[in-house]
């Protein structure tokens, strides 16, 4: 045989049929893909006959009976062993006899033990690798012999005791599974194919004087629990094999002129590999603005073919569907885009992927604060010119505080400490760091949701002066370094009576004060403080204030001595001149690059 032949196994169980009747099965007519086979006993007779039509000269056949010792005896039992058993008349009454036949025994299957060696000889029968078996026919029946690999796999579970057929399906779901792994490697390739048929008895009808019994295709059965897994590997863990595999199977199962039919399904498969790939890279505005999209149109375009043929699946559809519809957004730059960003980390999150998770967050921080800080009609997005450029001076800007900073410098840390891998100095545990990534994302709803309620984009940026030396007395200079500050917004002092600290007052009360000063600020929204004055009240200040998360500077002077001579006296005075602002240290909070 070539490389492209194909060698088909078909499984059959035994049973006692009619155990004093001669044959133990009634004769009849088998029909399967519309071919009608000879009348014979034997429902392997009737699969080899349907079969043929589809299959090229040089393809093969090889059969594996399973029966209990009872059907055996039945079956091949003979006098002497140059006599020919029942099996072997009704396989040459077919022309047949030349067919490789092996046997493989099954216990009753009375207590548990057996049931499981029941499943492990099924399922070792239903392999498309090589199997031993006891060779059950001709000359040298009772040895051993080894039917080679199979490309194809018929089980007929007509004739099954008891629990066999059951058996015979969770076998063949388990094989299927273990092959795929097997032969793919994780990638998705697609295993050999296994058919499941049934001599459905009760379904007979005479044709010309013979009972014509329908072979049904029990194999849907099977495929709607390994379709429900492919997209069960997609929404659990963002795995797209699987999906390919199925729809690649389903397209080669249909007749050459149905297959322009399955169209649908084929971009089922490309819309689910794009979105896996994209999920896997964190491609956030491919996912938000392209790939959800595809999928859903996908889903809802496969949804009647895949009804149709397997008809459980089209809710598991919708469910999909529903899923891809979740990180959906038309703009990546945008209210809408915010949403579908967070519900994207939500689904890292359940897909336990910290490292995407953390960076989902961190971008979606950036839009969001973007959002808030530009017009709408100055928005970026992604694939324009000045894209990065508007990104880079948010990420910027978000480093500097307001109450985004501690949510902004935790991220990067959680971030940071996923993607070193563990060889950071005092790396998080794998549980401490997942619940903290879970726990930021509830953290960042709330700094998101005023933009979710509408509130406008564009909050007042304001420069707030607390100090004894007012805004109208600062040169154009200092004027111009503060509105830098705020984008060219606001610069104005705190109101209130000069900050006066008595020598006599206590710690407690210099807090106190402090904290009084705070509370007004924070009713102006300031994006930037700048404090100066008594020690221990400016300590305070600054302290609370970084508490909020808001930037704090000081500023920085040169002082300019100049020596006037009149006559005999020497006159010296000295001008403080402005010089730049500089940012109170904090622990909590990253201070700008220079």
């Amino acid at each position: 045989m070539t490389e492209r032949n194909r060698s088909i196994r078909i499984v059959s169980f035994l049973g006692i049929g009619r155990k004093d009747a001669d044959p133990l099965y009634e004769p009849c007519v088998y029909e399967l893909d519309g071919v009608r086979s000879r009348q014979s006993p034997l429902v392997t007779v009737g699969i080899v006959e349907g079969l043929r039509e589809q299959l090229e000269p040089d393809d093969g056949f090889s059969i594996v009976l399973l029966a209990t010792d009872e059907a055996r005896k039945l079956w091949f039992d003979t006098p002497s062993s140059h006599e020919r058993s029942r099996y072997e008349r009704y396989l040459e009454d077919a022309g047949l006899a030349d067919l490789p036949v092996g046997f493989i025994e099954l216990p009753i299957g009375d207590n548990s033990s057996d049931l499981w060696r029941i499943f492990d000889r099924v399922e070792k029968a239903v392999r498309p690798a090589p199997v031993f078996v006891t060779r059950a026919t001709g000359h040298r029946k009772g040895e051993q012999m080894s039917l080679p690999q199979a490309t194809d796999v018929v089980v007929d579970i007509t004739h099954g005791f008891r629990t066999q057929p059951l058996f015979a399906m969770s076998a063949v779901a388990f094989a299927q599974s273990e092959t795929r792994r097997e032969t793919s490697e994780g990638d998705g390739a697609t295993a050999p194919n296994i058919r499941v048929l049934y001599g459905a008895y009760e379904a007979a009808k005479l044709v010309d004087g013979q009972k014509v019994e329908p072979l049904w295709d029990l194999t849907l059965f099977l495929e709607v629990l390994r379709w429900n897994a492919a997209i069960d590997a997609l929404m659990r863990f963002g795995r797209a094999d699987d999906v390919e595999a199925m729809t690649r199977a389903f397209t080669r199962a249909r007749p050459p002129q149905e297959r322009r039919e399955t169209a649908p399904l084929d971009r089922l498969a490309q819309a689910a590999r794009q979105f896996a790939d994209d999920l896997a890279t964190i491609r956030i505005p491919q996912l938000l603005r392209d790939d959800s999209r595809m999928l859903v149109e996908a889903c809802r375009a496969a949804r009647d073919l895949v009804s149709e043929h397997i008809p459980p699946l089209g809710p598991q559809l919708d469910r999909l569907c529903e899923w891809a519809e979740a990180v959906r957004a038309e703009s990546v730059v945008s209210v809408e885009g915010v949403q579908a960003a967070l519900a994207l980390a939500r689904l890292y999150d359940r897909l336990q992927r910290p490292a995407e998770l953390a960076a989902t967050l961190r971008e979606t921080m950036v839009t969001a604060y973007t959002l808030m800080q530009v017009e709408a009609k100055d928005l970026e997005q992604p694939g324009r010119e000045n894209f990065r450029r508007q990104r880079d001076e948010m990420e910027k800007r978000l480093n500097w505080g307001a109450s985004w900073a501690q949510q902004w410098s935790g991220i990067a840390q959680r971030r940071n400490d996923v993607l070193h891998g563990g060889f950071n100095n005092q790396p998080a545990s794998a549980q401490r760091l997942r619940r903290a990534l879970r726990e930021t994302i509830a953290e960042v709803e709330p700094l998101v949701e005023p933009l979710v309620k509408g509130v406008p984009g564009v909050r007042p940026k304001r420069f707030v002066n607390i100090s004894n030396h007012p805004v109208a007395t600062w040169s154009e200079r200092q004027l111009e370094a503060a509105r830098r500050l705020v984008d060219g917004g606001e610069v104005v002092d705190l109101d209130g009576p000069p900050l006066l600290v008595e020598p006599n007052l206590r710690t407690d009360q210099v807090v106190r004060r402090a904290r009084e000063l705070v509370t007004r600020t924070l009713e102006l929204e300031p994006a930037v403080v700048h404090v100066m004055g008594e020690h221990s009240l400016v300590y305070a200040l600054v302290t609370m204030l970084q508490v909020e998360g808001i930037r704090v500077v000081t500023s920085t002077t040169e002082r300019v001595a100049e020596e006037i001579v009149e006559g005999d006296r020497t006159i010296r005075t000295a001008e403080f001149s402005f010089v730049a602002f500089r940012d109170y240290p904090s622990p909590r909070l990253s201070l700008p690059a220079e």
